[in-house]
C-alpha cells in the first residue's frame, strides 16, 4: 500500500502577505476615497432623521399646546353656557315672580272691585227697602188717618199738599 500525498492544500507565506498588503492598499483607498463620502451621507442621513423627530416632536407639543388650549376653550364655552342658563333661570324666576305679583294685584283689584260692588248692591238694596217700608209706612199711616179725619179735615190736607206742590213747582 502505498502513501499519497496531497499537495492541494499548502500553505504559501508570500501569498498571504500580498493578500494582506492588497487588503490594506484597497482599506487606505477605500477609506480615502469612499469612507469619507459615506460618513458624510451617513452624517446627512442622521442629521435628517434628526430634523424629522425634532419636527414631530414640535408638532407633538403644539399639538398638546392646541388641545390644552382646545381644553382650555371647551371649558370657557362650558363655563359661559352655565352663566347664559344661569341667568335665563334668574330672568325666568323674576319674570315669574312679576306674573305671579300682576296675577296678586289683578286679583286684588277684581276682589275689590266685587266688594265695592256687593257693598254698593247692599246700600242699594237697603235703600230700596227703606223705601218699600216707608211706602208701607206711608200706606198705614194714610189708612190710619183716613179712619180718623173726617172727609172736611181730609179735603183740607189735601188742597195744602197740592198748593205746596205747585209753590215747589214755580
Amino acid at each position: 500500500m502505498e502513501v499519497q500525498t496531497l499537495d492541494v492544500i499548502s500553505v504559501n507565506v508570500w501569498s498571504i502577505l500580498i493578500s494582506l498588503c492588497n487588503l490594506l492598499i484597497l482599506y487606505f483607498i477605500f477609506k480615502k476615497l469612499l469612507f469619507g463620502r459615506v460618513k458624510k451621507i451617513m452624517s446627512e442621513r442622521k442629521q435628517a432623521v434628526q430634523t424629522v423627530y425634532d419636527d414631530a416632536t414640535r408638532a407633538r407639543e403644539e399639538a398638546e399646546n392646541d388641545r390644552e388650549l382646545y381644553k382650555s376653550r371647551l371649558n370657557q364655552a362650558d363655563n359661559e353656557a352655565d352663566r347664559i342658563l344661569e341667568d335665563a333661570r334668574i330672568r325666568a324666576r323674576a319674570r315669574e315672580n312679576e306674573i305671579i305679583e300682576d296675577a296678586k294685584r289683578r286679583a286684588s283689584d277684581t276682589m275689590r272691585r266685587a266688594d265695592e260692588s256687593i257693598e254698593l248692591d247692599r246700600r242699594r238694596a237697603v235703600n230700596e227697602l227703606k223705601n218699600e217700608i216707608s211706602g208701607l209706612s206711608i200706606d198705614i199711616a194714610e189708612k190710619v188717618i183716613e179712619k180718623e179725619i173726617d172727609p172736611d179735615d181730609h179735603r183740607r190736607l189735601i188742597d195744602g199738599f197740592i198748593d205746596s206742590i205747585r209753590d215747589g213747582e214755580k
